[in-house]
């Protein structure tokens, strides 16, 4: 993605020169244009100008096949997520001659970025909510109030919403409900599991945003990061029906051995008392809520994907798409990662690219720097370490974000591994703190930067291998 003539990848000429050779600069080269170009596919402004315009009469909103009445009528834009704030600023461009009010809540450091006129833009605190988050939702809560039913609500959701929304059942603590989430995010969960638990200790979340609203038509345009586009889980669902219910939610805290010991009680009364009714539950498909409201995905991982593979088709490299749902445990994900790269120059083969996509889970046990994807790249490095050939291997963040790091993710190649032989560094011990930030940053040429993107589609990971 660029904005103007800047790249997206700011330290990529260091990332270049850290190659040993003409080959392996080649190699990085085309990892990081390929990453930049899913950025790019991926980017709100181009996904909003591509796929939403107004008809030359201004008569008429078109999204996909689906056209609405906007003339003599007040537009409502709301949401909140890692890519809603450059997802607003697009619309206000093609409504500029409409009657246009709205709010949007997006991660701290974003608003900067933004030309917003006629929205109000708040930031709030990712991935761990602060009391400013409920603060800035209750401010949403309160816009929404002033929508009549003939108004047209343009909804804007993406990944990062479930934290930027936060709005707690007033009978848990503050102090429990924060504790809670850090725990949360810091298992080995995956995002579907985790927003099952979010939805029923929330005011807003599992379609219950929806029962705030008036209006008699709510357009919700939604940026997935979760495996299969799933839009009960894309920001825990804030106006999507929800099929789970409090007795999902306690059992898959006691499958991963939280409920007893660990979950807060304010947090175990309240689900408790939902599964014997004496709360209410979520929003179901069959409520009346939702038969004014229509999903659009704009975009994907998918989408991602599919960009890059017409790049690797523009520029006649040979590659192998894999899946756009890698998912489960880390450790698992690089085995089939590894074993699909393998298996492929084993029948003869010489080289090839391999792309990729998901989101894997990790455990966070340490108080190390680092995220998934840089976790994913060194054990990815290790796995190298006996292949008899030369690779180069990408995992990075489509959200510019990997866990508590300022890095995006991390390349790692064949010369990588020289270095690492070299340093007598020994990634195992930073890999049990989970420090890998700190890891990559004495081995150099690894962590790339690219800060907020404004989007947020899971993560990409590329490989290319060949013979020696």
């Amino acid at each position: 993605m660029e904005k103007g003539n800047q790249k997206m990848i700011k330290n990529q000429n260091e990332l270049l020169s850290f190659a040993r050779s003409e080959n392996t600069r080649i190699r990085r080269e085309i990892l990081l244009n390929l990453y930049e170009s899913a950025l790019v596919a991926v980017n709100p402004l181009n996904i909003i100008q591509n796929n939403i315009v107004i008809t030359h009469d201004q008569n008429e909103l078109q999204i996909f096949e689906k056209s609405v009445k906007i003339r003599n009528r007040k537009i409502w834009i709301i949401g909140g997520g890692k890519a809603v704030g450059h997802m607003a600023q697009a619309l206000e461009e093609i409504l500029q001659n409409c009657e246009l009010s709205g709010i949007v809540i997006v991660p701290k450091g974003v608003k900067s970025q933004l030309k917003l006129k006629n929205i109000e833009c708040l930031e709030s605190e990712h991935p761990i909510p602060s009391f400013k988050n409920v603060e800035n939702t209750e401010a949403l809560l309160e816009v929404i109030k002033k929508i009549k039913k003939e108004d047209l609500v343009l909804a804007l959701i993406s990944g990062g919403g479930s934290a930027l929304l936060t709005a707690p059942i007033d009978t848990i603590s503050w102090n429990d409900f924060q504790r809670f989430n850090l725990l949360l995010i810091t298992n080995k969960m995956t995002i579907q599991q985790i927003n099952i638990i979010r939805k029923h200790i929330s005011n807003i979340k599992g379609g219950r945003l929806a029962t705030y609203c008036k209006s008699n038509e709510i357009l919700v345009l939604v940026i997935s990061d979760v495996i299969g586009d799933d839009l009960t889980s894309i920001a825990s669902g804030p106006f999507y029906p929800d099929p789970s219910t409090f007795k999902d939610a306690k059992q898959i805290l006691q499958e991963f051995n939280l409920w007893e010991n660990s979950t807060p009680f304010s947090i175990k009364e309240h689900i408790q008392k939902g599964i014997k009714s004496l709360v209410k539950e979520t929003p179901k498909p069959y409520d009346p809520i939702f038969k004014n409201i229509t999903h659009f995905i704009l975009a994907s991982n998918k989408i991602a994907c599919n960009f890059v593979i017409d790049e690797a088709n523009r520029l006649g490299i040979r590659y192998k798409f894999l899946t756009n749902q890698l998912e489960g445990n880390f450790k698992d994900m690089v085995e089939y990662l590894f074993k699909e790269f393998t298996e492929f120059l084993s029948k003869g083969e010489n080289s090839c690219l391999f792309i990729s996509g998901g989101e894997p889970t990790i455990e966070v046990t340490g108080k190390g720097i680092g995220g998934r994807n840089q976790e994913v790249a060194a054990l990815m490095l290790l796995k190298f370490k006996e292949f008899r050939g030369k690779f180069c291997f990408l995992s990075a963040g489509t959200d510019g974000i990997d866990g508590n790091s300022p890095y995006a993710g991390a390349i790692v190649d064949t010369d990588s591994l020289i270095i690492l032989e070299q340093s007598g560094l020994i990634i195992e011990n930073y890999q049990l703190n989970n420090d890998l930030t700190t890891f990559f940053s004495v081995l150099g040429g690894s962590l790339i930067k690219t800060g907020p993107t404004g989007t947020n589609v899971m993560d990409i990971h590329f490989c290319w291998i060949e013979k020696s």
